[in-house]
Parts: structure tokens; sequence; C-alpha cells
């Protein structure tokens, strides 16, 4: 695999991901309450990498999987603490 194709897969993922924290952080000056919403875009592109990562992973394209997964794994950290915060 071309480490060129690769760099770009891992900065297209991390620009997409801080576009929706921007856009969540955004809407939470507008929205008091907006938790739940920022919980649902978060897993809503968790399951965009998941579903990805078993297509690269189908495909053997492993590197840009494991790109998918661990984002997977940084990234479920934030819902668990969204969740916490609806919680409390």
């Amino acid at each position: 695999m071309d480490t060129k194709k690769t760099l770009y897969h891992l900065f297209i993922r991390l620009g997409i991901l801080i576009a929706i924290l921007v856009c969540i952080f955004l809407y939470g000056f507008i929205k008091v309450d907006f938790f739940a919403e920022a919980f649902f875009l978060i897993q809503a592109y968790c399951l965009f990498l998941l579903l990805e990562m078993i297509y690269f992973f189908v495909k053997k394209f492993k590197n840009l999987a494991l790109i998918d997964l661990g984002f997977l794994i940084v990234l479920e950290i934030l819902p668990v603490l969204v969740f916490t915060k609806l919680m409390v």
C-alpha cells in the first residue's frame, strides 16, 4: 500500500472528525442542551468507520482498516463522556 494513500486517508478522517467536533461546539453555544445530538453525531461517525473498516479488511487494505480501528478506539471515549454528562 502506498504511504501517500495511507496519509491521505488519515488526514481525511481527521478532517471529518474536526469538522464534526467544531459543529457540535458551535451548536452548543446556540442550544444549551445539545448533548443528545452530540452523542448521536459521534455514534453515527463511529458506525461509518466500523463499516468502512470491515470493507477494508475484506478488500485486504489492512493499513487503512487499522487507521479506522484506531479512530474507533479513540472516538468511543468521547460518547461515553457525553453519555455520563447526560446521566448526571
